[in-house]
């Protein structure tokens, strides 16, 4: 595949930008490749296991967490840390406590710290980074200094799931271990077994 000139690309299919380096989506390449003859192709955002685990533990979070202290925002919210520094959040838990609700209703990013942030697979193209650990530990470190609380990954094909806090060392579970997310104790495996029951 040859050299892609990235200022032909649609700004759209940008992901994030992490220390002034632009991230695409995933396959943005194959796509490009695809858009330069004459075939109209997406970067895929994400696969249909990964929109049903959001879509779980979203469902569990906001039938299990203090709904009067806490807003649960999901659908990729953008995060402006600062100049040049822009994430894109899978699932962002706000105490409700510390921002009013006119806070949000901003048609830019946000730049409001949450106090979790769960990601749902890596959806970056990782040409800019060494491999998929250094993007996280990359990623997750932004989190964490700007002032969010606990960043937890949940990766679909490894079935694992890593929590880190400030001043911790990361934590590797498997799906059928119990997380606390803001005194609410989260089994993935539990959610996801009776989401499957429930169909």
């Amino acid at each position: 595949m040859q050299t892609i000139d990235k200022n032909q690309i649609p700004a759209h299919w940008i992901y994030e930008t992490i220390n002034g380096k632009t991230v695409f989506y995933r396959n943005f390449k194959q796509a490009f490749e695809l858009l330069k003859k004459g075939f109209l192709q997406e970067p895929m955002a994400c696969s249909a296991l990964q929109a049903l685990v959001v879509s779980c533990v979203v469902a569990f979070l906001m039938k299990n967490l203090d709904n009067k202290r806490y807003k649960v925002l999901f659908q990729e919210l953008g995060l402006h840390l600062a100049k040049n520094d822009n994430l894109g959040l899978d699932i962002s838990i706000f105490d409700k406590q510390k921002y009013s609700r006119k806070e949000f209703e901003s048609k830019l990013f946000t730049d409001l710290v949450a106090e979790t942030v769960i990601e749902v697979n890596i959806k970056a193209d990782l040409s800019e980074f060494d491999n998929e650990d250094h993007y996280m530990s990359i990623k997750t470190q932004k989190l964490l200094d700007f002032g969010v609380k606990q960043v937890i990954w949940i990766l679909t094909e490894k079935r694992a799931i890593l929590v880190a806090e400030p001043n911790a060392d990361w934590l590797r579970k498997s799906w059928n271990e119990e997380i606390d997310v803001l005194g609410c104790i989260l089994n993935l495996n539990e959610i996801l077994e009776e989401d499957e029951e429930n169909w």
